[in-house]
């Protein structure tokens, strides 16, 4: 049976996002804990899960579930001895995520091109994420989990009312409402806004919708309320006054649209497979088709930016600074869908059918981008691993061997880690030159987080080392 044009595309796009699928698999393979990761680890070994959160709750942080899933992912760590679980569990959740909104927004799309779609979704949200290595940093990739959530939870609230769908909107509902507090309290302003413009325009308000308002508040009070996030602002200079806040909040929307420029290039490319499958749809049926057009594309562009500064508020106001770039992962994916619907809407207003070499870049850049990255990443990665292991080899040989002073101090040599820039850390360094600065970021891409232990033994870093690996003596990088 000859397969037909349209189907012939499928597979290669569908081929081309596996096989950059397959390249974010074989990072985890090399991935290791890093930085916070093994102080956590320690901590929750000492005390337990409910113990390690309800300890951060009252000294560091209020987010509740965020701190539930990293902990789960640090203890799959700890049993596996590597971080490819993890990944998949990432990877299942969010593809999923993704292929229920597409289908939930357009059921035209049989199973094949959803889940297409879907994955590329995914790996463009993760390609294109600011901070590339939070995915692979394990306590900093649960906020990806709760970003799926989000998704999800957005399905169900588009769903019909039934009892196995309250119950997982519930879930979501908890997740996402002590998950991060800047971002759970712009998921409640957005939802209070559906239940509004539901009783004005339809005089209807689903009970379901109040209960689910309801629990996400409540959640996001509790978070608020943490002891521990008292003692974390201790540490920042707040903007406690609108005109402080407004003035603060100048400098970090810049360094973001800096920061976040060449991902452009990336969001801009994810319109065009939804272009290509929007144009071959039969039904042109959509949801105010007639009223979307040039004008509304650029309003909504507009508007996303004002998102954008809105989002960094909060963060501005507890700090009076820009939020680390891993804690605006949400912004990447919003652009992403930005450009994804409107190609999509491009797709199904035109009236030109021949969009076939849309796909055909798409997939080959797909497959060109996973070919480069594998040859100049996994590489490096096997050598890190490497390496690493061959550390801690070499701590528990002279571990085993040592006779316990609390005092000694035994000097390694610092990981063989040879770094790169890519087109965003050229970006962040022309702008730190531009204003005179020394570049305070270190945004080299690895691809994952590299934070290494330093020359000094008592360093936080250097303790939950010596800790997790139970050593007899300190331990401090060889500087020379």
């Amino acid at each position: 049976m000859q397969i037909s044009k349209i189907n012939r595309n499928l597979i290669l796009f569908l081929s081309a996002n596996i096989f950059l699928l397959i390249y974010i698999i074989s990072i985890s393979i090399f991935n290791v804990p890093t930085n916070d990761d093994w102080v956590f680890l320690n901590k929750i070994n000492d005390i337990g899960i409910i113990g390690f959160i309800k300890d951060s709750y009252n000294t560091w942080q209020g987010r509740f579930s965020y701190y539930f899933i990293f902990s789960l992912f640090l203890k799959i760590y700890a049993f596996t001895k590597t971080t490819v679980l993890i990944i998949l569990l990432l990877i299942t959740t969010g593809v999923t995520s993704f292929y229920l909104f597409i289908k939930k927004l357009n059921n035209q799309f049989d199973f094949i091109t959803t889940l297409s779609l879907a994955l590329f979704v995914f790996n463009i949200s993760i390609i294109g994420a600011l901070d590339f290595t939070s995915f692979f940093w394990i306590c900093a990739s649960a906020y990806y989990i709760i970003l799926y959530a989000t998704i999800f939870f957005v399905v169900l609230v588009l769903s019909k009312n039934n009892t196995i769908n309250l119950i997982y909107i519930i879930l979501a509902s908890i997740i996402i409402g002590g998950g991060a507090e800047s971002y759970t309290s712009f998921v409640i302003l957005f939802f209070a806004i559906y239940i509004l413009s539901n009783f004005i325009f339809n005089k209807k308000v689903n009970p379901r919708d109040i209960l689910v308002f309801m629990i996400l508040s409540f959640c996001f009070i509790i978070m608020l309320k943490a002891p521990g996030n008292k003692i974390r602002m201790t540490l920042y200079e707040q903007s406690n006054s609108i005109s402080k806040l407004i003035k603060n909040s100048i400098k970090p929307f810049f360094q973001l649209l800096v920061y976040i420029s060449p991902k452009f290039f990336i969001y801009i490319f994810s319109s065009l497979p939804f272009i290509y499958f929007g144009s071959k749809l039969k039904s042109k049926s959509f949801f105010l088709l007639d009223k979307l057009n040039f004008k509304s594309f650029l309003l909504t562009f507009f508007l996303l930016f004002v998102f954008f500064y809105f989002s960094l508020l909060p963060g501005i106001y507890a700090t009076s600074l820009l939020t680390p770039l891993r804690a605006l992962t949400h912004l990447a994916i919003l652009s992403i869908f930005f450009f994804s619907f409107w190609g999509f809407v491009l797709g199904l207003k035109s009236r030109y059918k021949n969009y076939d070499m849309l796909i055909y870049i798409t997939s080959i850049s797909i497959f060109l981008y996973s070919i480069v990255s594998f040859c100049y990443d996994i590489p490096r990665m096997k050598e890190y691993k490497k390496d690493f292991d061959n550390r801690i080899t070499n701590l528990n040989l002279i571990n085993s061997t040592f006779i316990e002073n609390s005092d000694s101090v035994v000097l390694i040599n610092k990981l063989k880690v040879r770094k790169y820039k890519n087109l965003s850390s050229y970006t962040y360094s022309f702008f730190d030159k531009v204003r005179n600065k020394k570049n305070k970021n270190n945004f080299d891409y690895f691809p994952i987080l590299i934070d290494e232990i330093t020359s000094d033994p008592n360093d936080f870093r250097n303790i939950a080392l010596k800790k997790h690996l139970k050593l007899k003596f300190k331990v401090k990088i060889n500087d020379n």
